[in-house]
């Protein structure tokens, strides 16, 4: 089952992509934390991708990011059936019903790498905290499964960040906690209407998905960092192998981890080539550039309240027939909007 994301944010935008390149990185970690409520006497429902963000050395390490995994088939909703009561309920196939004592949900890291592997205890921050849960949940078993890339040009870590082509390129590197490389840098570069930034009517046209709906493209910049010491061919091959790799698996694709993060556009290459320059902070690093751009849609917020509705009240005009001929009568009526 895969969900349509409305409104996201740059940041979980930034993760889909990442996502969607995790097979470069290697075998992803998988492990179990335990989940409770926050202040409520019933059960939250929880999605499917809620990122989580583990604590090592009373440190946050967005560097080794995790997601909540799919939810359990035999999921049940309280009332014991398995058909919504609304259509704001989840469906339960990809949702997971968080129990105020607490429950037990799958989790994998949004990428692959054996830097995944945490011990027992380990605390995950929910991100973005989530009002009915818990902020921090507890990992309940050692986790041993993540592996690094083994093939030539396998990536060691993808990062969000604000730049890398400044003037200090491997000082943006070290900031953004990429760490081991050849690696990647993701920079949101901007944003602009799905038909373009021009328009000459009033509607936005094509780029209006619906009513109070728009599509924006959401445009990333990739590098793609080699550092190799060996010499300069295999740095330059490596960093090219990586940037093959990443495009190949980001050409067009609609989703990831069963969610639709672009659409009805899937990823568009809009570009690649080097970053040349005779600045003394790159004769270490060979960097390439992927750029990008995902189409999203945007929704606006609404904080708008309704009164249940109680009552109808009909007023129309009839034509009445009896014995002095017809006659045009009025109806008024109240009708009980409350009950089934």
């Amino acid at each position: 089952m895969v969900s349509m994301r409305s409104s996201a944010s740059v940041i979980e935008v930034g993760r889909d992509i990442m996502a969607a390149c995790a097979p470069t990185t290697g075998t992803r970690a998988t492990g179990v934390v335990l989940i409770r409520t926050r202040g409520t006497s019933g059960p939250v429902y929880l999605p499917r991708n809620w990122a989580l963000i583990p604590v090592v050395n009373r440190s946050l390490r967005e560097d080794l990011l995790f997601k909540v995994g799919e939810g359990p088939e035999s999921a049940e909703y309280p009332n014991g059936k398995r058909v919504k009561a609304s259509e704001d309920e989840p469906d339960a196939g990809s949702w997971w019903v968080i129990q105020p004592a607490g429950t037990l949900v799958t989790i994998h890291s949004l990428l692959g790498g054996k830097r995944h592997n945490l011990p027992k205890g380990t605390k995950f921050i929910l991100d973005p905290e989530n009002s009915s849960l818990e902020v921090e949940c507890e990992l309940q078993a050692a986790i041993t499964d993540g592996a690094d890339p083994t093939h030539f040009g396998g990536c060691m870590g993808i990062m969000q960040f604000e730049q890398l082509q400044g003037p200090t390129a491997t000082l943006d590197a070290f900031r953004s906690e990429l760490g081991a490389l050849p690696g990647i840098v993701v920079v949101w570069s901007g944003s602009q209407p799905a038909d373009g930034t021009t328009q000459s009517t009033l509607d936005r046209g094509a780029s209006r998905a619906g009513v109070r709906m728009q599509l924006f493209k959401e445009m990333f910049d990739l590098y793609v960092i080699s550092k190799r010491l060996d010499s300069g061919p295999m740095r330059r091959a490596e960093g090219l192998k990586l940037l093959d790799d990443v495009t190949k698996w980001l050409t067009d694709v609609q989703s990831v981890d069963g969610q639709i993060f672009s659409t009805p556009n899937g990823v568009q290459i809009r570009g690649r080539g080097r970053v040349a320059t005779n600045n003394p902070e790159f004769q270490s690093l060979y960097i390439y550039l992927l750029q990008l751009s995902v189409t999203c849609l945007f929704t606006p917020y609404d904080v708008r309240t309704y009164s249940p509705w109680l009552r109808t009240h009909n007023e129309f005009q009839t034509v009445e027939v009896d014995g002095s001929g017809n006659r045009l009568v009025v109806v008024d009526q109240d009708i009980d909007m409350s009950s089934p």
